[in-house]
Order: C-alpha cells, then sequence, then structure tokens
C-alpha cells in the first residue's frame, strides 16, 4: 500500500488491479478532490459537481477502449455540508465502484486498461479538503472498505421486500426486463439489473441478471446475481429464460460483444436455483443464414409433449438491405438443451422492428405466444402448440406503459406476469400482474391481490364536485360520468396514503 496524508502527491506503477480511499470534509462548491494522472492525461478524477441544484460526488475514468470515460456519480445530502465523509474508488478490471461511506453507491463496467503513457502514474489531492489518501494495488473487501470508512462494511443499501413500483436499492438503479420462472411452489423473479437507463458501459447496457424470490408474493428473499458480467467482453447479459430439467435449473440468454461479434446463446446452470455457474463448454450458439447473430437476444425455452426442447430466438432476416429487414423470431430444437439445431421461422409478425423478449406458455387447452414490439407486448392464441395462431381484437398484453411483459404459472392454475413501469426511457419500477384467461381463451390483467393494500375505510366525506357530471352517493362512493368529456372530483384536504377503487365501463368502439 502506497498512503498520503492531505496535500501531498506520490507515484505508483499499476492501476490494475487497485482500491482508492479517501477521508474529505463536505464541501458543496465546485472542486476537484483528487487525481491520478500521468504526464500527458488526467485517468481518474474525484471531484463534487453542483447541477440543478444537485450536489454529487463525480468520478471520472478512462479507459483506452473508448476516449469518452466512464462516469460514476452519487448525489448527497446538503445537510452534510461541514461534515467528514469517505469515498472509495475499487476496480476490479471488468467492474468499477464508488462507494461513499462504506456503501455501494455506483458501478460502472469498464473494457480495455487505464489510459497510460508507459509513465508512473501521480496521486494528488486537495488539501483544502481532503484529509488523506490511501492507495492498495489489489480490490480491498466490503468488510475493508467498510471498517477504512467507520461504516461497518455492508458494502451497499440492504435491499428490502418487494411490492408494486418496487425497484433496486441505489442510485440511478431500475428493473429492466423481468423473466418471472415458478418451480415446486416457489416463484422466482429474474430481472435485468440497471443503472442508468441502459447507459452504462458506453451505452451497452451493462446488465445483469439479478433475482429473487417468494413463496406466497408478499415475502420476498433477495439472491446473488444469477448472471453477472464477468469478462470485459460482455457488454451486457441479454433477457432470456429459465427452465427447469431433470434436477437442474438453466437460465438461457445472449451476451451482446462490446467488440461488435456476434451474440451468443449461452446458459448458466445451478442444482439449487440460487446459485448459478456459466457453462463456458456446455452452450455456445450463433446464429446463422438466413438469421443475423449480431442482434440474437431473447431465448425463450419450453419443450412439446415428445420431450423436444424448442428455443424462440429475437433476430432478423438477412434477405434483404439492412433497412429493410423483417424482425423474426429465429427457432431452434434440442434433444439435451446443449446442442440445438436451426429450423426455418417461427414467426416473421411483419413489424417494423425485432419481436423481443418472447414468452411461449400452454394455459387450460390454449397455446400463447407473447412478443414484444418498441418494448410494448402482444399476444397471439391457438388451439396448436404451433399455430395456426389468432390476433385478438386487442392484442396488446396490459398496456403500452408495461415494458416488455413476460409470465410464469403460479399455483392454484394461476398465471403472474411481471414487467417495468417506463419512466421514460429504459427500465423502471416493477410491475406485477395477474392474468386472468376469459372463456374464449382472450387474456386479461387485473391487480395482485397479494399486493393489495387493505383498505382504510370508507371514503372522506369532504369531496367537492368540479362539474355537473359527478354525484356523490350516501356512502361517500363518488361516480363520475365522462361521456361529455373530462369530469373530475377534488379531495379538499390532503392525503399521503390513500386507497382508490374505480370502475371504468367503456362504451362500444373505446380502445
Amino acid at each position: 500500500m502506497n498512503r498520503s496524508e492531505s496535500g501531498t502527491a506520490f507515484e505508483i506503477d499499476d492501476l490494475e488491479p487497485f482500491t482508492l480511499h479517501l477521508a474529505f470534509t463536505a464541501d458543496f462548491a465546485d472542486r476537484e478532490l483528487l487525481s491520478v494522472r500521468t504526464d500527458s492525461a488526467t485517468v481518474l478524477s474525484v471531484r463534487t459537481d453542483e447541477m440543478s441544484g444537485t450536489i454529487s460526488i463525480i468520478v471520472e475514468a478512462r479507459f483506452d477502449f473508448r476516449e469518452k470515460p466512464l462516469v460514476l456519480s452519487c448525489p448527497i445530502e446538503r445537510t452534510a455540508a461541514g461534515k467528514r465523509m469517505t469515498a472509495a474508488v475499487r476496480y476490479s478490471g471488468p467492474r468499477i465502484e464508488l462507494f461513499i461511506d462504506g456503501v455501494l453507491a455506483d458501478e460502472e463496467w469498464p473494457v480495455g486498461s487505464p489510459i497510460t503513457d508507459g509513465e508512473d502514474y501521480t496521486v494528488d489531492s486537495n488539501p483544502e479538503v481532503v484529509r488523506s489518501v490511501s492507495f492498495w494495488s489489489r480490490v480491498l473487501t466490503d468488510a475493508e472498505i467498510g471498517a477504512l470508512s467507520g461504516a461497518g462494511g455492508a458494502g451497499g443499501p440492504l435491499e428490502t421486500g418487494i411490492g408494486m413500483y418496487w425497484k433496486p436499492a441505489g442510485h440511478d438503479t431500475s428493473v429492466g426486463d423481468c423473466m418471472p420462472f415458478s418451480h415446486n411452489d416457489v416463484f422466482h423473479l429474474f430481472y435485468l439489473y440497471d443503472r442508468r437507463g441502459h447507459g452504462s458501459k458506453w451505452g451497452l447496457g451493462a446488465h445483469q441478471w439479478f433475482h429473487a424470490s417468494t413463496r406466497d408474493l408478499k415475502t420476498w428473499d433477495h439472491h446473488p446475481p444469477a448472471v453477472p458480467i464477468t469478462e470485459e467482453w460482455e457488454g451486457s447479459i441479454c433477457t432470456g429464460s429459465v427452465f427447469h430439467d431433470r434436477g437442474n435449473y438453466y437460465c438461457f440468454y445472449s451476451i451482446r460483444d462490446a467488440f461488435g461479434g456476434g451474440a451468443p446463446l449461452r446458459r448458466s446452470v445451478s442444482g439449487d436455483g440460487i446459485h448459478f455457474e456459466k457453462d463456458e463448454a456446455g452452450m455456445r450458439v450463433l446464429l446463422r443464414d438466413p438469421y443475423d447473430p449480431v442482434p440474437a437476444r431473447d431465448p425463450c425455452v419450453f419443450r412439446d409433449d415428445g420431450r423436444l426442447y424448442h428455443m424462440l430466438v429475437t433476430t432478423e432476416l438477412r434477405d434483404e438491405p439492412v433497412s429493410r429487414r423483417r424482425g423474426a423470431l429465429a427457432h431452434l430444437t434440442s434433444r439435451d438443451l446443449g446442442s440445438w439445431v436451426q429450423r426455418e421461422p417461427f414467426i416473421v409478425p411483419g413489424f417494423a422492428d425485432q419481436p423481443e423478449c418472447s414468452d411461449y406458455f400452454v394455459w387450460n387447452g390454449w397455446c400463447y405466444l407473447i412478443f414484444s414490439n418498441h418494448g410494448v407486448a402482444r399476444y397471439l392464441k391457438s388451439r396448436q402448440p404451433f399455430g395456426p395462431w389468432e390476433r385478438p381484437a386487442f392484442d396488446v398484453f396490459d398496456g403500452p406503459m408495461s415494458g416488455v411483459m413476460k409470465t410464469a404459472a403460479w399455483t392454484g392454475n394461476r398465471r403472474i406476469g411481471a414487467s417495468f413501469l417506463r419512466r421514460g426511457g429504459y427500465g423502471g419500477n416493477l410491475i406485477l400482474r395477474e392474468i386472468r384467461q376469459e372463456s374464449d381463451g382472450t387474456l386479461t390483467t387485473r391487480f395482485l391481490p397479494e399486493l393489495l393494500p387493505d383498505s382504510p375505510g370508507d371514503p372522506p366525506a369532504d369531496l367537492v364536485p368540479l362539474t355537473p357530471e359527478v354525484t356523490i352517493s350516501e356512502d361517500g362512493s363518488v361516480t363520475i360520468d365522462g361521456s361529455a368529456g373530462f369530469s373530475a372530483c377534488e379531495v379538499v384536504h390532503g392525503l399521503t396514503d390513500y386507497f382508490l377503487r374505480l370502475t371504468v365501463e367503456p362504451e362500444a368502439g373505446c380502445r
């Protein structure tokens, strides 16, 4: 370890790997806290920055893969002004992390090496606010970083129970594509863990499969990441599906190549459904003509009655120029879940983009195929396993703000859907829905009864109708007739928590 007191500079000869720790006094002026530089370039900088009224710790790290630096950040409460704080930057190769007071605040996923001009690096700090700087040529553990920060080494904010509109703890996080799965009365929620709305790793996404499970849809356990990024070339672990067969659990997915190559279809395997290992030798499939292997993603695996395994993969056909290519679900089959034979396209929907995040299941004599275009899930139904497919009059599955919903069977012949509520870009908050099947095979969605709050009692009495189309009954219930245009009713006193129950009766022709 090299160690420096505030105000002095020291040299280091290697940044692969490293942990850098600094203690400083919170000062909300824009100022440089620390820099790591060569004679010709600044490789790493830590500073405070105020933008739009928000004070943040900003870390910029430069690697030879791209000219643009990777940026990590964390907002700081203004009440921390003048207090002593700590920051740690930990770099392990495929991952660089920012800790504030011992808690993981942000992370990025580099490619390549820190920039160097062949000379040693100089670590320099701002003596006005930085009290001490420590450097290690190794990856410190969470506990070690916590001990240095006096925070006990939790390593990150503890995840809490999952409910409607939940998102992962931490800064700038969201739920991405969901991959629900159930087995032996356990409901598993696999989801893409997202930071920066798909902006991590120079826009490649750097998504990883995170995992939680429940036996009652109320009490949840959070598990280790099922499929993390472990290699620099892995630009993102894409969406896929989970399948159980002969005592093993399988995660099927593709990996976006950071260098632009074809996305190989891979799998991870687990015996307990919790701890997964990447099966590096067991399966590696690249699509061939007529399919384009570069956009290959979102494998959906299922088995037919004859124990033949099927895989549907999002891609496009290469029989036209790029601007006119047709999105398709590639179709592959297997006898062992490891070796796959390429077949004719399963479906070419005819939309302008590629059919994403497909889902296939059989329920009460109906076969269903779900896929998303422009992030909106649509479904087809059939009495036969492979069509012909019928498009319902209203085929949008749950609604356009519900991102790429997929489903899983649940106890009592139920089916549960999972998606994310869009927040403007990619990713958002978790949506869980009860899937209902009508007599004609059409599907509808409802709130999960397990996640509905208890009614607080009668509605407040001081409701004020804003238009003549509002009627208030003796029991306090309100009826709003919007057939003539906009109608509204106002609750005149402030409510921080409330229970809203409503009935909507759309007229014929309403979309």
